[in-house]
């Protein structure tokens, strides 16, 4: 895939409908220009979050591929 994929080459879930799979080619075509293959961040966007808890969670770390961990830097 190059940097705009063709929605042909785009996986759609096999368990969605033959209407809901119409549905999502239908948005890639349209919003074709927004779409890429090419990972990335953005600053675009923002939204509120709301906790519903002041309590800190703790999770274990995991390995991220160094490729991505490097893309971030």
């Amino acid at each position: 895939m190059g940097l705009k994929p063709d929605k042909s080459e785009v996986k759609v879930n096999p368990e969605l409908t033959k209407e809901q799979r119409g549905e999502v080619m239908k948005v890639l075509e349209e919003f074709q220009d927004v779409f890429t293959d090419v990972q990335g961040l953005t600053n675009l966007g923002k939204h509120p979050i709301t906790l519903t808890t002041e309590e800190r969670i703790n999770s274990k770390l995991y390995i991220c591929c160094l490729m991505q961990c490097t893309k971030r830097a």
